[in-house]
């Protein structure tokens, strides 16, 4: 899921299972898309900035526009063509040159959630690149990921995660050599100077439970940055 929300008040809230939540929220963008390891390589449509939400499941948007459109009258549900391993195999769109449909300093916040677990390396770099050019400045963005650190590699070692990150995908690692996309971790150094390199200061980092619970249901390691006021941000 990768969302942008206006004029949102952020208070976070270590204790909570959420982290974070949003009040006043007038345009959000969710992507499905992003999420599922998404590849762009065409021209880009206009989405309306408004309550929108985007994946790249056919099926999973129509099931939206059928039962929630009614309920969610200033939502829309919007199929997009971007290539995903499971979920859109024939897609048309490249992710590493994705750009986001919206407007240079549009957003106040932005949450990334398992989006970078499941795109690579070029996919992550561009991702960055575009939150930081749609987030105004002092804009906040919460991002979910594995950092792969030295604890990281310990836990993998002694077998104390059931995410075995073992197979090298430049400077990241998956558990499957075959499918890369099931699982990506980033390695913890690589991703937090890409962060900074695109203007995104670096507020929080927290650890989540995935390097000693054996177990899928566990908490992803998070970050939280703000847009600096002032930042020539490097475009890919």
């Amino acid at each position: 899921m990768l969302a942008f929300f206006n004029e949102a008040a952020i208070k976070w809230q270590p204790k909570s299972s959420s982290c974070v939540t949003f009040r006043q929220m007038r345009r959000c963008w969710r992507s499905g898309a992003v999420a599922d390891g998404s590849r762009a390589r065409s021209e880009n449509t206009s989405i309306p900035a408004e309550d929108t939400t985007v994946d790249v499941s056919a099926g999973m948007i129509s099931w939206c526009q059928r039962h929630l459109q009614a309920r969610l009258p200033t939502s829309h549900f919007t199929w997009v063509d971007v290539y995903s391993p499971d979920q859109n195999p024939g897609g048309s769109i490249e992710g590493a040159t994705f750009m986001f449909p919206f407007a240079d300093c549009q957003f106040d916040a932005a949450v990334v959630s398992s989006v970078f677990t499941h795109i690579m390396p070029d996919e992550i770099e561009r991702y960055i690149s575009e939150l930081a050019r749609v987030l105004k400045p002092n804009g906040r963005c919460f991002i979910t990921a594995f950092l792969f650190d030295e604890e990281a590699e310990a836990a993998v070692a002694r077998g104390a995660t059931i995410f075995d990150f073992r197979h090298r995908v430049g400077p990241c690692l998956t558990f499957d050599y075959e499918h890369p996309e099931a699982g990506i971790a980033c390695n913890k150094d690589w991703l937090l100077g890409l962060v900074d390199r695109f203007g995104l200061e670096i507020d929080m980092i927290r650890s989540g439970t995935w390097r000693f619970v054996r177990s899928y249901e566990i908490f992803q390691d998070y970050v939280v940055t703000t847009k600096r006021k002032s930042s020539d941000i490097d475009r890919i």
